[in-house]
């Protein structure tokens, strides 16, 4: 059989001289009307740069949709092979047109599933360089004389606390900082919503964001609901109620951050000599979210050496 030397743009060019309509392009109307958030939320995220509501939307498990914009289409021979192919943008893509590069980032992670906090049962659908990071940070802790002299839960909470960070820092690093959440809970906080914002949350998110009732309403509606936050007017209601543990304490965070980790790294410099790579690491922050039992147990094996093991 002889090799064709048309072209797919040939051969809808000699059908449409034969009489068959070639090759078409019908846009939609998605493609031209203004983006309306309760439609498709992440692209309008993405044109607006409003990471901090995708962020949320993501959390709270809203699914990354596509936008079809056109079509592209031909009836084939003699009308009976017809074909048809949509052109779609991604979230990410209307963020790049809007020219929102952090944005666009974020929302690739989104599409692919990146989940926002780090734990070990989800490591593999984070993305290949942060899993390599990961090992080699992973790698330079166990190399370290201290850090085999911890006992066992020590150190899995020290290692899951320096990737957890990592995480942070290298995969979701166009987050800003007020925007994690605060304390135990993981994920990002609720943002600020506008009125029409809302509005179309009521309808994409039904029992999670809802317009509070009139100044005097004393009915049933009138209620907080468990688990909610109030942000400006309006409730948004999050989770589960959990119990009360007494006012929280900024200052011991501070304590830990600003000035026990520093000392550990600093007595870890001078008593283990460790490998530059790993003073690199926690100097650059990958140990920030260790706990205060975890970095007083530090401390305590700096101070004590081997006796900490016989406890």
């Amino acid at each position: 059989m002889a090799e064709t030397s048309s072209s797919l743009l040939g051969l809808l060019l000699e059908q449409q001289a034969n009489g068959v309509a070639g090759l078409r392009l019908s846009l939609h109307s998605t493609f031209a009307d203004p983006l309306k958030m309760v439609q498709h939320p992440y692209h309008y995220c993405g044109m607006q740069n409003r990471l901090d509501l995708a962020l949320w939307l993501y959390q709270s498990g809203l699914a990354v949709d596509v936008l079809p914009v056109a079509t592209v289409s031909a009836d084939g021979v003699e009308g009976a092979t017809r074909w048809n192919k949509t052109v779609s943008v991604t979230p990410q893509e209307a963020a790049l047109i809007a020219g929102h590069a952090g944005a666009a980032t974020a929302l690739g992670h989104m599409e692919a599933g990146v989940p926002l906090a780090w734990s070990p049962q989800s490591h593999h659908r984070f993305p290949a360089p942060f899993r390599a990071e990961a090992r080699q940070v992973v790698g330079a802790l166990c190399s370290s004389p201290w850090f085999s002299a911890l006992p066992g839960p020590a150190r899995s909470s020290l290692v899951e606390g320096a990737v957890r960070d990592l995480a942070r820092t290298r995969v979701w690093g166009m987050v800003q900082a007020g925007w994690w959440a605060q304390g135990e809970a993981q994920g990002v906080a609720r943002p600020a919503l506008e009125p029409s914002e809302v509005k179309a949350l009521t309808t994409l998110l039904p029992g999670l964001v809802s317009v509070p009732p009139a100044a005097g309403d004393t009915g049933p509606a009138a209620a907080a609901a468990p688990g909610g936050g109030t942000h400006g007017v309006y409730q948004i209601q999050i989770g589960q109620p959990r119990p009360r543990r007494g006012p929280p304490v900024p200052w011991i965070g501070a304590l830990v951050h600003r000035v026990v980790l520093p000392l550990a790294v600093s007595a870890l410099a001078l008593r283990c000599r460790p490998s530059p790579g790993l003073l690199l690491a926690y100097a650059a922050g990958a140990a920030s979210s260790v706990s205060l039992p975890g970095a007083t147990l530090i401390l305590a094996q700096l101070l004590w050496g081997p006796s900490l093991q016989s406890l």
